[in-house]
């Protein structure tokens, strides 16, 4: 592989998406355990186009995710049950086919003040987790946020990055 005049590596052509991944609808699980906000969603995002797979304990969550590859996943921190948001994330964050991850929870980033804000620092990356979003939340901010996060993982795969 050599460099071009302006400093940039060719020699490798960029990967595209194949015609099924195109045909296909893009995969959500969400890890939520109110009944009324994974209801909401699951019907919000099912409208647009994806395919859901809601589920209310971090138990769930990680027998979903050792069974089904997901491009998605919004998750809230406290779940009912034994395992966390934290430990749902633990699980995925150094696979490389990871999907995107939203923390979708209230009350526990306010102090850092993000709403809707991309991790940039990479001591924040290093927690696998691509996004915050605080309850309460306007659905169409969460569903842009959901869709960037989206584009952001199958570039992270094209170009062979796990994080």
């Amino acid at each position: 592989m050599s460099k071009n005049e302006i400093g940039i590596f060719s020699g490798e052509e960029e990967k595209k998406p194949s015609e099924e991944q195109l045909k296909k609808k893009p995969s959500l699980l969400m890890v939520e355990d109110d009944i009324d906000i994974k209801t909401l969603l699951r019907g919000f995002f099912e409208e647009d186009g994806w395919d859901v797979t809601a589920v209310r304990s971090g138990e769930e969550a990680i027998a979903e995710l050792a069974k089904n590859e997901f491009e998605v996943m919004t998750c809230d921190i406290g779940l009912s049950g034994e395992k966390t948001g934290f430990d749902v994330i633990d699980e995925v964050k150094y696979r490389i086919d990871r999907p995107a991850v939203l923390v979708v929870s209230s009350g526990v980033y306010i102090s850092l003040g993000v709403f809707f804000k991309k991790i940039e620092s990479e001591e924040a990356k290093e927690t696998g987790i691509d996004y915050f979003v605080d309850k309460p939340f306007d659905y169409i901010n969460l569903l842009t946020t959901v869709k960037q996060a989206q584009v952001e993982r199958l570039e992270r795969l094209n170009n062979g990055h796990k994080k």
